[in-house]
């Protein structure tokens, strides 16, 4: 299942790849953030692609892989940093959300 356009995959890569090298990160926070970014990005891509699930499984397990993402990059990030993520990746959520309820 296809969610996002491959200019809007861009788009996203590239504002997650502005936020690490805009903001005043410590070398090893950006080491955790992109390690934790990548990790669950590839656990969310591995939903969209299982097709024993169902589309409201597929929902319900991306928004619990969002909550733990969150939780484990509130513990990493500046609460500046955290805050600037958690704003655009719930705009990110709530487009997901909607882009699987109308497949």
């Amino acid at each position: 299942m296809k969610i996002f356009q491959k200019e809007e995959t861009d788009y996203i890569e590239k504002w997650m790849g502005d936020l690490i090298s805009n903001e005043d990160m410590t070398p090893e926070t950006k080491n955790r953030f992109k390690i934790i970014t990548s990790y669950y990005g590839l656990k969310m891509r591995q939903l969209a692609e299982s097709a024993k699930l169902t589309k409201i499984e597929v929902i319900a397990k991306f928004n619990i892989l969002v909550k733990e993402q969150n939780k484990e990059l509130k513990e990493v990030l500046p609460a500046e940093q955290f805050d600037s993520f958690s704003t655009f990746y719930d705009k990110l959520s709530w487009s997901v959300n909607k882009r699987l309820n109308q497949l």
